[in-house]
C-alpha cells in the first residue's frame, strides 16, 4: 500500500490510537488471509533530534510498534547507491542489510541491482548524514583537525561524528594525514579541474 498517508488521509499520522486502530485492522485481515501486508511511509526531514533510524519515520510511533519488520530504504549519497536495511523484526532473527543500484533501462525498464551485504559502518543513517557533512566541510577546508571536525559539526554527537570519519576512511573518500588530521583523498577530477 502505497503511501500511509494517501491510504489514511483522513486519520492524524501522529495520533497513537487512531494509528492503531487501522493497523490492527490491517493485522487481522493479514492473519486472517494468510498474506503480507507492505505499507510504504516517508521519513521526517531533516530530524535533529533522531537517535535511532525509526525516530525518523513520520507519524506516530504506533506505525513502527505495530509492525512486524521494519525496512529502511534510503540513497546513499556518497555511493548514489540505495541501502536497504532491517530497522525492527520480530519474527526472526534475519536481517536484511543489502546494498542496491537502480538503473533505468533504454526501454525505461526500472533495473534493481544487488550491489551485496552492507558492512558494519553503513547501518547507522546517522554516521552516513555525518560523513556527508564532513565531506562537503573537508572540500571547503581541504585538510582539517578532529577539533575542527567537531566544531563544524557539533550539533552531533562525538561518537557519531568520529563514526562518519571512520565511514569515510573505509570508503576511501578521506585519508588521515597525521594523528587527528584528515583530508579528502586526491582524485585524478581534482587535479582535472585544477
Amino acid at each position: 500500500m502505497d503511501n500511509w498517508t494517501t491510504l489514511t488521509s483522513r486519520v492524524e499520522e501522529n495520533k497513537a490510537v487512531e494509528v492503531s486502530n487501522i493497523l490492527t485492522k490491517l493485522r487481522k485481515t493479514a492473519y486472517e488471509t494468510n498474506s503480507t501486508i507492505v505499507l510504504i511511509h516517508h521519513l521526517r526531514k531533516g530530524l535533529a533530534y533522531a537517535t535511532h533510524e525509526a525516530d525518523e519515520l513520520r507519524g506516530s510511533n504506533a506505525i513502527v510498534n505495530e509492525a512486524d519488520i521494519v525496512y529502511l530504504l534510503e540513497k546513499n549519497n556518497l555511493s548514489g547507491d540505495r541501502l536497504l536495511r532491517t530497522i525492527k523484526n520480530r519474527i526472526n532473527d534475519d536481517s536484511l542489510n543489502i546494498r542496491l543500484s537502480f538503473n533505468i533501462d533504454e526501454d525505461g525498464t526500472l533495473r534493481i541491482i544487488y550491489r551485496g551485504e552492507l558492512e558494519k559502518t553503513e547501518f547507522d543513517t546517522r554516521t552516513i548524514e555525518v560523513a556527508r557533512a564532513i565531506k562537503e566541510f573537508l572540500t571547503l577546508k581541504k585538510v582539517a583537525n578532529r577539533k575542527d571536525i567537531f566544531q563544524a559539526l557539533k550539533g552531533y554527537p562525538e561518537t557519531t561524528i568520529k563514526r562518519g570519519i571512520d565511514y569515510l576512511i573505509v570508503m576511501g573518500v578521506v585519508e588521515r594525514v597525521s594523528r587527528g588530521v584528515y583530508r579528502l583523498v586526491d582524485t585524478l577530477n581534482q587535479f582535472i579541474k585544477e
